[in-house]
């Protein structure tokens, strides 16, 4: 009986060892005949990208340097004549007729002691300029490479007689001067109106560098253009009658981009409120100890990892300024000052990493549209919104509470004084359809912004007063820190009773002193 009950009792041990190892079996065919799933992250809700739409960042980056070099252009040249009117010092160290250039197109050799010269001056004749034309697309990339190189390097690079070639042609090559027209007659046939038009007549001398086109003519005038769009009917036009009158290359580049987009802002009115995390929009004139304190807080206390951007500032410094000091005494510890502007810069591994460990940033003062130049189509802009999103905070004083804002007032590179600009119509939208003026009541901006405003009915105004922060709250909690006031000017439609004038925004103004607390 008892060798019974172990022969079963081993049975059934047997029957668990080989039932084990037909699973094991089973497991390793699993293994070898079924394609392994990786692990899925985890879903992350996309950024909004309210300034955009479906737009890659290709459409709307323009380079806020064209660059530092000198690139000098004179009109209308007869053939074989030597262009030195306006020449001033500079000694070329190559100097190329039109004849001399025509028989070098061919030596694509030639390139190469191009690109390494420091100034080089070329005639071009209309012989030339059909020379250039017959060129195939990699001979004429070359020259054109070269004489980026040039500049690039802040050389000088300058052209006399024939300069159409310059710029965009139908065939969609290669053009030291892309999606710009040249021509000397403004009356030229256009091949695609959504190109800058410059009209250089003959004569006429000019210079560009960095981001301005300046005029060196004692009497010619120069035009530059943009026509109409289904968007944006009316055309802009700038004359440079003077000398030493210039334009803003880079803000006409950034307008000839935002004319293909839907007009901003529309007629439509949209719920301003934050998705998530809190804002701090302060006044400028020195921030209360109250208000650094908040948004310490708000980004994690003594754990807060807080990116501070001087970017506004004509020469940032990447080295710990006046925002660290006051934030470490509110209690914060882990802070890094991030004076990058370029694209490279702003899109580089570490810039990007130290955005995204970030629970706060704060927008130093200065002037709004250099942070337009610095992150607006990078990846940068798009991290900056995720800050928000994921909980955190973002605070700016003076240029850096208006960038908070969708519709970007006093952002013209030309001054302040000018509320609305074509190029420098958005910020970076963290409040939908509202619109941010610093400095209130100290500098008297009420009949400026009001003025504005009555452009743009379903925008959303706020005013704010030095000394004083708005704190925003997701999704639309308000409350004022300081000793001043932030005025509002509620959005609404325009009928019989309400009509889009100064004064009726100026009869909707309300008025919030420090203690309150309020919301859209």
């Amino acid at each position: 009986m008892t060798d019974m009950r172990l022969r079963m009792k081993w049975r059934r041990s047997d029957l668990r060892c080989s039932w084990l190892f037909i699973q094991w079996v089973l497991s390793l065919m699993l293994m070898v005949l079924v394609p392994r799933v990786p692990a899925q992250e985890p879903v992350q809700k996309e950024p909004r990208q309210q300034n955009s739409g479906e737009e890659t960042n290709e459409q709307v980056y323009v380079n806020p340097v064209v660059w530092p070099g000198v690139l000098i252009l004179q009109s209308g040249l007869q053939a074989g004549e030597l262009a030195s009117r306006n020449r001033g010092s500079v000694s070329f160290d190559i100097q190329l007729s039109a004849a001399e250039f025509v028989s070098q197109l061919a030596a694509v050799g030639a390139v190469g002691t191009w690109s390494q010269s420091r100034s080089i001056s070329v005639d071009v004749d209309r012989e030339a300029a059909e020379a250039i034309a017959r060129l195939d697309a990699e001979s004429h990339a070359k020259f054109i490479q070269c004489w980026q190189s040039v500049l690039e390097n802040g050389g000088t690079v300058r052209f006399a007689g024939e300069l159409g070639w310059l710029g965009e042609s139908p065939d969609k090559r290669l053009a030291l001067l892309p999606n710009c027209l040249i021509c000397a007659d403004e009356n030229a046939e256009s091949f695609g109106d959504s190109l800058l038009q410059v009209c250089i007549p003959p004569g006429a001398v000019c210079q560009l560098s960095k981001r301005l086109l300046t005029s060196l003519s004692e009497q010619e005038v120069l035009r530059v253009r943009l026509p109409g769009t289904d968007n944006y009917v009316e055309a802009l036009t700038q004359e440079l009658k003077k000398p030493r009158a210039s334009m803003d290359w880079v803000q006409w580049q950034r307008a000839r981009l935002e004319r293909q987009r839907p007009r901003f802002p529309g007629a439509e009115r949209v719920e301003h409120a934050l998705p998530n995390g809190s804002l701090v929009i302060g006044g400028g004139g020195g921030m209360p100890a109250a208000v650094w304190q908040r948004f310490v807080e708000l980004a994690g206390g003594e754990q807060a990892r807080i990116v501070i951007l001087p970017t506004a500032v004509e020469d940032p410094s990447g080295e710990p300024g006046f925002e660290d000091r006051v934030m470490r005494q509110a209690g914060a510890k882990h802070i890094v000052t991030l004076a990058e502007i370029s694209r490279s810069e702003v899109e580089d591994v570490a810039f990007l990493a130290e955005l995204d460990r970030a629970t706060g940033v704060w927008f130093g003062g200065g002037r709004q549209w250099r942070f337009v130049d610095a992150y607006w189509g990078t990846e940068a802009w798009q991290r900056l919104l995720r800050v928000c999103e994921r909980g955190g905070v973002i605070g700016g004083s003076s240029a850096g509470a208006t960038i908070q804002g969708d519709l970007l007032v006093r952002g013209a590179p030309a001054g302040n004084h000018i509320m609305i600009a074509d190029g420098y119509r958005r910020g970076l939208a963290l409040l939908p359809w509202v619109a941010i003026d610093q400095h209130f009541f100290q500098r008297n901006r009420f009949a400026e912004l009001e003025g504005c405003l009555a452009d743009y009915p379903a925008i959303f105004g706020v005013g704010i007063d030095e000394q004083t922060a708005l704190v925003v709250t997701a999704p639309n909690h308000c409350e004022v820190l300081g000793s001043g006031s932030v005025w509002l000017y509620p959005s609404y439609e325009v009928g019989d009773a309400l009509k889009a004038d100064s004064a009726t925004r100026a009869g909707l103004r309300q008025q919030f002193r420090a203690g309150s607390s309020f919301s859209f």
